[in-house]
């Protein structure tokens, strides 16, 4: 990704974050405060959402993401890449899917590709009133 932080060792984001981030094979980065911007996970990378992601997320081939938090963005997943959509975990925003795409929470978005495997117990938003348009995420309280 051009412009963007390369990010070569474990680190942990806590607060208010943003920028666009590009995460290194091998490296796994948590956020567990808001992050505004795109990041990209490279081969072998690993991102964990457990606060806020406000942007596009895209998964290189061998690269994983596991979400506990919020993703709010497009997300594309390319062959081999890997995410995880964990019960706590919420996804809004369009998903394009060469990979594997694993739901055991909510998501909400068209999905281009492979369907994602929506486990039992998760949920999918579905568009309002056939419109095209997803519902806003709503809130944890």
């Amino acid at each position: 990704m051009e412009n963007s932080r390369l990010v070569q060792a474990d680190e942990v984001f806590t607060g208010d974050t943003d920028g666009p981030l590009s995460i290194a094979q091998d490296v796994t980065v948590v956020i567990e405060g808001t992050h505004r911007g795109t990041v990209g996970v490279l081969g072998s990378g690993a991102l964990v959402v457990r606060g806020e992601l406000l942007g596009t997320l895209t998964l290189e081939s061998l690269a994983t993401a596991t979400i506990e938090g919020d993703v709010v963005g497009a997300v594309e997943i390319r062959v081999a890449g890997t995410l995880v959509i964990e019960a706590d975990g919420r996804v809004a925003g369009p998903i394009t899917n060469y990979g594997s795409c694993t739901n055991r929470g909510l998501r909400s978005g068209r999905v281009e590709g492979r369907e994602p495997d929506d486990q039992p117990g998760s949920s999918v938003l579905e568009p309002v009133n056939g419109s095209g348009s997803f519902p806003p995420l709503p809130s944890r309280g």
